[in-house]
């Protein structure tokens, strides 16, 4: 499609209405991913590649950009990394995996997939690992990079129909403002060890190490700006917390322990862990040790969400996340876990399942 690399701020020319809006980043070997392009178009005209990398560019075009409503595909990790490029993000932006995610069951979707589904249109992914901080950047680069926001307006307005025809329209504006805001927030490093498949089956007194581990890497990480991982990997710090050393010898006595790892961080472990030792019982994470009844309400919540969201047509995921059924499982109220949009969507029917004379312990889906 059309496309203008921007070489002056100046140039950037956008209609009224809300904008397309992607970028190109590196996130390998980061904690935070490095930003390399900011691909932008109007409702019409070209799109507009504006290269973070031009002394006063970013500066130049944050007004325009600004002034706009963005609509954004998946666009998580995008908002967090405009949010520090540009010190701010419009209050308004509409993200087409989650506006999709509203209207029909499965989630999350690719561009490519959605785009193709929905639009019939094609477009290649295939310069989607390529190197984006050589210059100059490639033509098929540049090409690639505007075709990321050639059809977002017409993808938000053919998934904006459906929503009309659901009486969803407000449903998923709320739910996109929900999601702006979660990728602008600071993420409080204890929530670290929420990202960690399996940890809901460990005991409380596991659970609590890791979640003390998990943050401990996680301020190593954002300190050094590496991925998390590659300070110590997820298998290290399960196996830390299902042993609970409380000596540098045990510490590294694992048979597959990364002993110069260890070794390194072993004072810092070593008193995470007397930390999490020292926790009372109110302040442990509540888990799902397996063949408790937590773990049975887990699984009854589960399949409650899915079979809801394949009946009314929104993802399970998106309307019910694991993080909510989590809390409901351990008694928490719907109406107090989850958002006023997601509780209008599935909130009142579960809320009276769960206040059925039958209740959660041995619940009938009704269909």
């Amino acid at each position: 499609m059309s496309h203008v690399l921007l070489d002056d701020p100046a140039a950037l020319d956008l209609p009224d209405g809300p904008i397309a809006l992607d970028t190109e980043f590196h996130a390998e070997k980061r904690y935070v991913p490095s930003l390399h392009l900011i691909q932008v178009r109007g409702t019409s005209g070209p799109a507009y590649l504006v290269d973070p990398h031009v002394p006063g560019m970013l500066e130049g075009v944050r007004d325009a950009l600004l002034a706009h409503s963005w609509i954004v595909h998946a666009g998580r990790i995008d908002l967090e990394l405009l949010r520090i490029a540009l010190g701010a993000v419009p209050e308004e932006v509409l993200d087409t995996q989650i506006a999709a995610g509203l209207v029909a069951s499965d989630y999350p979707n690719s561009l490519a997939y959605l785009l193709g589904r929905r639009l019939g249109v094609g477009i290649d992914k295939s310069e989607t690992l390529s190197d984006w901080s050589r210059r100059p950047l490639a033509p098929a680069q540049l090409e690639y990079a505007a075709s990321d926001v050639e059809h977002l307006h017409a993808l938000w307005a053919a998934i904006d129909v459906e929503a009309e025809t659901l009486d969803r329209t407000t449903v998923i504006r709320a739910a996109c403002r929900w999601a702006r805001d979660e990728a602008i927030a600071d993420r409080p490093v204890d929530d670290a060890w929420l990202e960690m498949p399996g940890r809901q089956t460990l005991t409380a007194e596991r659970a609590v190490v890791l979640r003390e581990l998990a943050a401990w890497r996680e301020e190593t990480a954002r300190a050094i700006n590496q991925p998390a991982t590659s300070i110590l990997g997820n298998r290290v710090l399960f196996d830390l917390a299902k042993r609970r050393p409380v000596t540098r010898d045990s510490l590294l006595a694992g048979r597959r322990a990364p002993r110069a790892a260890l070794s390194k961080h072993a004072d810092e472990l070593l008193e995470r862990i007397a930390r999490a030792a020292a926790r009372p019982a109110w302040a442990q994470p509540r888990t799902f040790p397996k063949g408790s009844l937590e773990e049975a309400r887990l699984a009854w919540l589960d399949a409650f969400a899915l079979t809801r969201g394949h009946r009314d047509r929104w993802s399970a995921r998106v309307v019910l996340p694991v993080a909510a059924l989590e809390a409901i499982a351990h008694g928490d109220a719907p109406i107090d876990v989850l958002s006023p949009w997601q509780f209008e969507l599935a909130g009142a029917e579960l809320t009276r399942t769960l206040a059925s004379d039958r209740g959660i312990e041995c619940p009938a889906i009704p269909l």
